[in-house]
């Protein structure tokens, strides 16, 4: 066994584990290095910024269904920038790498990150990006849609006014923010793996928070150059990124444009990681093919860089992200991926359990996007200079909406570990069917204006049906605000002063939330919350799912009928290799 750090005295433990909860250390968390800490910040901020991104869509949502409220169009632009780009940058990207922090130097058996500090400098460079791409809009109208819009940006006469510059200097430091926290994951997994986890071991979700980091170590720097041609556009008058300039087109769609990079799809694989590791977790056995799943989700991140080699007509699809064969061709990684979470339920003991729910939901919005995607073709949905409604119903259908129903499904599933308690069974249902429902209803209301040729935010000279259609989306997006307030209420109760333990624990729950799901992976080996050295000791790793095979060899099972037909050993070393928990070894 691999030890990370010496055993605290066991009288000390026994005696801080009995005393009331001590009171928040708001120094300790400002300057935290603890991965644990600095995930749950990443969370709580990416929540924060769904809220803003939440209260703008209801704003559009509330105006596209009764224009009588007389929103102007610049407002109305403003909000829209705000809420696209807060909810996929702010929120979507943000939670998975927070989720990330906290979950994966656990998966791989060593209980901290390779490099604490900047991840900690990441956290805090994305969170007054973060702050700063919401002050720009509340100061004034961001020149354009921002980095949604398909197009470059005109500059304006006599240079950019300072709501567009602070707009291009929040987006450098949520950029750069994001590379920080990325390139501490990246050199974690390549270089802190336990003994015996080697690449072809590590879980799904670790996996995949591999290959999302490579990719955004590539991808960002090409974004940040972008920024530096569109920031001297705008402050200087330049003609860079003008349409008037030969090759701005493509410089733009590849470098800036929101669905033109390689980083949207960075959302899927790392959602498609963390659903592999819930399914086989609840399904109680390991992945039908793990090495497969793990060949998809790299072939899923090369298949993202073809998003640098589209053609200028990508300015018309209104199938994006997939507007070209080799984007389209992610469809294959997903489907085979999914299909191999069906068959790793079919054959293992699946225990129901809330996350599931939320994976589920993701699968049902995939098959709606892809049947839809089947229908543009066939009625023949023209682009309108890109500004379809299509689009936007094929963003939250698609590009949004699932990675978000995994993502908070993944706060439920590893809700126990984070908390020390599971959040509740009755709220998480309501939170999976209110966003299931809420971007089902969103998403299909504009593939129907799309297909009846309603351009995006278009309200005047629009059909009783096509206005009904505006109210339907209306109530998507409340519903998903709905579950987004249910969610903040479940965690404030969990997570809260009032969800801690404030006495002495009984000596029969210590354990109860340590591994609740007989887990498959290394977390599940250490207590919930785990403490700030993360493993007393960490159990052997002798295939991809290591307590499941200690489990087997605990039981007198033939190493065969576990995971991958690894090295046997003794029923007495299982059981002490799985028992070996922070405190308890």
């Amino acid at each position: 066994m691999t030890v990370l750090q010496e055993r605290p005295d066991v009288e000390t433990a026994v005696r801080a584990q009995a005393a009331p909860t001590p009171p928040v250390d708001t120094d300790a968390w400002l300057n935290t290095s603890d991965h644990k800490r600095l995930g749950l910040m990443f969370i709580y901020a990416a929540l924060f910024f769904l809220v803003a991104s939440g209260v703008s869509a209801l704003v559009i949502g509330a105006q596209q269904a009764s224009p009588s409220l007389g929103l102007s169009v610049s407002r109305f632009d403003r909000l829209y920038g705000l809420h696209s780009q807060s909810g996929v940058l702010l929120f979507l990207t943000a939670i998975w790498i927070g989720l990330a922090t906290y979950v994966v130097p656990l998966q791989i058996g060593a209980g901290r990150l390779a490099l604490p500090r900047l991840s900690a400098m990441g956290f805090w460079t994305y969170l007054i990006g973060g702050v700063t791409l919401l002050v720009s809009y509340l100061t004034g109208q961001v020149n354009g849609l921002g980095i949604t819009q398909s197009t470059p940006l005109t500059p304006i006469p006599g240079g950019a006014d300072s709501a567009t510059i602070l707009w291009i200097v929040s987006l450098g430091l949520i950029a750069v923010g994001f590379l920080l926290a990325s390139a501490s994951l990246l050199v974690t997994v390549a270089g802190l793996r336990t003994d015996g986890m080697t690449l072809l071991r590590v879980p799904a979700f670790s996996w995949a928070t591999l290959v999302a980091s490579i990719v955004t170590m590539v991808a960002t720097p090409v974004f940040l150059g972008g920024l530096v041609l569109l920031g001297i556009d705008q402050r200087f008058g330049g003609h860079l990124l003008t349409a008037t300039t030969p090759g701005s087109l493509a410089i733009w769609q590849r470098a800036l444009w929101l669905y033109g990079r390689p980083d949207v799809y960075l959302l899927t694989i790392v959602a498609l990681g963390a659903a592999s590791d819930m399914v086989a977790t609840h399904a109680r056995r390991p992945l039908l093919e793990h090495r497969v799943a793990l060949l998809m989700l790299a072939l899923l991140g090369a298949l993202s860089l073809g998003s640098w080699v589209s053609n200028a007509d990508t300015v018309l699809a209104v199938v994006v992200p997939t507007y070209s064969v080799l984007t389209a061709a992610v469809v294959v990684p997903l489907g085979i991926t999914v299909l191999m979470w069906l068959g790793t339920a079919a054959k293992g003991r699946p225990r129901p359990h809330v996350s599931l729910l939320f994976v589920a939901g993701a699968v049902g919005l995939w098959i709606i996007g892809a049947a839809n995607a089947l229908g543009a073709a066939l009625h023949h949905v023209d682009g309108i200079g890109g500004t379809s409604s299509w689009v936007a119903g094929n963003v939250h259908m698609v590009v949004v909406g699932p990675p978000t129903l995994i993502a908070v499904g993944a706060i439920y599933h590893w809700g126990p570990k984070m908390f020390g308690r599971p959040l509740r069974a009755a709220a998480g249902g309501l939170v999976a069917l209110a966003l299931f429902g809420g971007f089902a209803a969103t998403g299909l209301a504009y593939y129907f204006l799309g297909y009846n040729g309603v351009p995006l935010g278009q309200t005047a000279n629009i059909t009783s049906y096509q206005k009904g259609l505006y109210v339907l989306a209306e109530l998507g997006g409340a519903a998903v605000v709905l579950g987004v307030l249910v969610l903040l209420a479940d965690l404030a109760m969990t997570a809260g002063p009032r969800g801690r333990t404030t006495g002495p624990a009984p000596a029969s729950s210590s354990s109860d939330f340590d591994d609740p799901y007989q887990g498959l992976t290394l977390e599940w080996a250490t207590t919930s919350p785990p403490p700030p050295w993360g493993f007393d000791t960490v159990p052997e790793v002798r295939s991809e799912a290591p307590l499941h095979y200690l489990r087997h060899v605990a039981d007198g099972m033939s190493p065969g009928s576990g995971p991958t037909g690894a090295g046997a050993g003794t029923a007495a070393s299982g059981t002490a290799a799985i028992s070996a928990r922070a405190g308890r070894s």
